[in-house]
């Protein structure tokens, strides 16, 4: 095997929480990129599947998802122009919608959602629920509906890559994910990936980047973490820490920094073979000094 392909191999413990008849464990939850997009809008429910979701970012949900915890419900839907559409959202005990079933699809402050037709709007919307409500409140005129399970973004910022870093194609749980930049580095057999997160519903801080150290060393085998080290340069607050364990039979150490920018978490997870780190370090402060850029 060679030495870049075993730099591949690190690439399952990133995002992959677990797996279930051998496919891969879903990742977060659906949301619209645009956070000041207001919609209400009739569907029909024709498909509906509970799944595992794992994002810590969970616990600042809104509206009937606020409390929810890391299980969820993937629901599949009509809208009325007779297209197909799915999102995935955490599960909660207020209620459960059945196949062929009238529901209301939401969007407010970045988040989706569907939910009964009688079951109250979000404040946000300033109404009370009644059949008068108009089908869709977007500024835009068009239904913000997304397509299938997804959790995107569109930064500014990313990451500049230096010598011995090869870009990469995105994989698809990292395009889920909503990473924008993936390389790998062959000559300490390592990689990085750069996922930007909105700071739009994530309140604290450090509950967000325990929770991001909590994700990296559930994918791993025996895992050993370092403590979050937290920090503040020119204004910005940063975090970092390490998770060192096994993933297809062999050992990586991993270094994930994080740094609240004006509008986003600029979330940067980079690692090497564990006995390769020391000499990789270097390279990963190269990239980590860019963030706050």
């Amino acid at each position: 095997m060679s030495r870049f392909n075993q730099a591949l191999l690190a690439l399952t413990a990133i995002f992959l929480v677990g797996t279930t008849s051998g496919c891969m464990t879903p990742i977060g939850y659906s949301y619209e990129d645009d956070a000041n997009v207001l919609y209400s809008g009739l569907v029909t429910v024709i498909k509906v599947e509970r799944v595992k979701i794992y994002d810590a970012t969970a616990l600042t949900l809104v509206g009937p998802l606020a409390g929810a915890k890391a299980t969820g419900i993937k629901y599949t839907f009509i809208d009325v122009l007779g297209e197909t559409h799915a999102v995935l959202q955490p599960s909660n005990e207020k209620y459960l919608l059945r196949v062929l079933d009238k529901a209301r699809f939401i969007v407010v402050r970045g988040q989706v959602w569907v939910q009964p037709i009688e079951y109250p709007l979000p404040p946000e919307f300033g109404m009370s629920n009644t059949s008068s409500v108009s089908q869709s409140l977007s500024s835009a005129g068009n239904p913000p509906l997304p397509g299938n399970v997804h959790i995107a973004s569109k930064p500014i910022f990313k990451p500049i890559l230096t010598d011995g870093w090869i870009n990469q194609p995105l994989p698809d749980a990292f395009k889920a994910a909503g990473a924008t930049v993936y390389a790998l580095n062959g000559n300490f057999i390592g990689g990085l990936v750069y996922l930007p997160k909105k700071r739009a519903g994530v309140s604290d801080f450090r509950m967000f980047a325990e929770g991001r150290r909590a994700i990296q060393a559930t994918s791993l085998k025996n895992a050993v973490k370092s403590d979050v080290r937290y920090f503040k340069i020119n204004r910005h607050k940063g975090a970092c820490f390490e998770v060192t364990g096994e993933t297809n039979g062999q050992i990586f150490t991993y270094y994930q920094i994080i740094v609240e920018a004006e509008d986003e978490f600029r979330v940067l997870n980079m690692w090497a073979l564990v006995g390769n780190f020391a000499s990789a370090k270097p390279s990963f402060e190269v990239f980590a000094k860019q963030l706050w850029q």
